[in-house]
């Protein structure tokens, strides 16, 4: 959790993927570690019309950027200084802006979707930057967690900040932000080692919410249990903003009982109660919420155990299946929703690639000529010619007609005495490219 990383990319370039399995999970990404070690984020342009536009924010290879869904994947890095990547957030309403936090460079910002990115820190006095939220309702507005334990603050999408909370050096991770207010005012932030505090007037002032989650009174008192919460990912329900979900270890003055769980609040963070427990050597790595059916939600783990490495909850967290069919490792990092088609969901796991579950994705297209071999000759008159040889003049125009190896007319060529006349190809290779052949190399 301290450092919740997300997709694993690799193999810089694109990779041709199969159809993926509606129930499974099927690889859509970049794969192994040879290039990149681990992704913090992914993030999917809300607006695009047909195609999924995603990025990935790694911990060691800068931003990843797909246009069709994970089927290529290109690095977005222009300006970035460093290669560590901690966490991304993209503009709700103009997806061509977005923000990373970086680990020791603070914010960078990106105005024409990745192509290019400036440095965003005037004010920003610590540069490690470990959450990042935007305002839903005012996205000039953002905050940023940092290392230090301070939480900064930018009406000006991110040309300047100021600090407004600091959690007495905990690290501020988990950032959500209430969109019924127009700018919104309160603002949730989960820091390591002190549970969860809340603002209800735009950042201003902060107290602790954390009622179920830190036991400050009997039993952290008299046996030293629950008395410190590293709170990661904070996530709101968009519907219905009091309920709540974090996912936290609990421990005991001594550090020596962790547990990892997932707990929810449905007062705004008053209460917590915990809804998914982790064993011993697993542990909760994010909560990500279905933004069109909030009663749907998964956890990802980082697995050692056999428990599984991400759940579904279609009741806001009261049963939990296990949805780790096809994931080849064990350790997710990650998981985005696509806000358009949310039955369709992408995983990141440390080692093993980008993931995707419920999509069917075609292959790349390839535009490799089939094939071919010249089935007829003619005159210009339509009659076929002869076995014997014969040499072609100005006057006399010798017609080809090429056929595939399906049997398919894919061209048509005129030979004169001038030389060849161009090709034209009156049935081209159908949209899926598993229906044409390859050209011999």
């Amino acid at each position: 959790m301290f450092l919740i990383a997300g997709l694993v990319l690799c193999c810089l370039g694109s990779t041709q993927i199969a159809a993926a399995g509606i129930n499974t999970w099927t690889s859509v990404g970049p794969e192994g570690g040879a290039i990149v070690e681990a992704v913090v984020a992914v993030v999917i342009d809300p607006t695009r019309p047909t195609v999924t536009t995603l990025y990935a924010a790694t911990l060691d290879g800068g931003v990843f950027k797909s246009t069709d869904g994970g089927g290529r994947w290109t690095t977005a890095n222009t300006g970035l200084t460093v290669p560590s990547v901690r966490t991304l957030a993209i503009d709700p309403t103009t997806p061509s802006i977005l923000y990373a936090g970086t680990a020791g460079d603070g914010v960078f910002k990106s105005t024409d979707g990745g192509n290019s990115w400036s440095a965003a820190n005037a004010g920003l006095e610590f540069t490690d930057v470990f959450g990042l939220a935007i305002d839903p309702t005012t996205p000039t507005t953002l905050y940023v967690g940092t290392s230090s334990g301070f939480v900064f603050k930018s009406t000006d999408g991110g040309g300047n900040w100021s600090a407004v909370f600091d959690s007495w050096g905990a690290a501020v991770q988990g950032l959500a932000i209430d969109p019924r207010n127009v700018p919104a005012t309160t603002i949730y932030a989960g820091t390591h080692g002190y549970g969860v505090f809340k603002s209800t007037d735009g950042g201003d002032s902060w107290n602790p919410v954390n009622t179920g989650m830190i036991d400050d009174s009997g039993a952290c008192y008299f046996y030293g249990y629950n008395c410190y919460a590293f709170v990661g990912d904070v996530t709101i329900d968009p519907q219905t903003p009091d309920i709540l979900y974090a996912e936290a270890w609990t421990a005991d003055t001594g550090f020596q009982q962790l547990t990892s769980f997932v707990f929810k609040s449905t007062d705004g963070g008053v209460t917590w109660s915990p809804v998914l427990t982790a064993p011993i050597d697993s542990h909760v790595q994010g909560v990500t919420i279905d933004p069109q059916t909030p009663d749907t939600l998964y956890a990802v783990t980082g697995d050692h155990t056999g428990f599984g490495a991400v759940f579904r909850s279609t009741d806001g967290g009261g049963s939990w299946s296990d949805l780790s069919t096809g994931l080849t490792v064990t350790d997710v990092r990650a998981l985005a929703v696509d806000p358009l088609t949310p039955t369709i969901v992408y995983a990141g796991t440390y080692g093993g690639g980008v993931f995707v579950r419920g999509a069917d994705i075609p292959e790349p297209p390839d535009t490799t000529p089939p094939d071919t071999s010249i089935i007829s000759v003619t005159d210009k008159n339509g009659a076929a010619l002869p076995d014997q040889g014969f040499t072609p003049s100005t006057t006399v125009t010798l017609r080809f007609t090429g056929t595939d190896d399906r049997g398919v007319t894919r061209f048509e060529c005129q030979l004169n005495g001038a030389g060849f006349g161009p090709c034209t190809s009156p049935q081209p290779c159908p949209t899926r490219p598993s229906h044409c052949p390859r050209r011999s190399r």
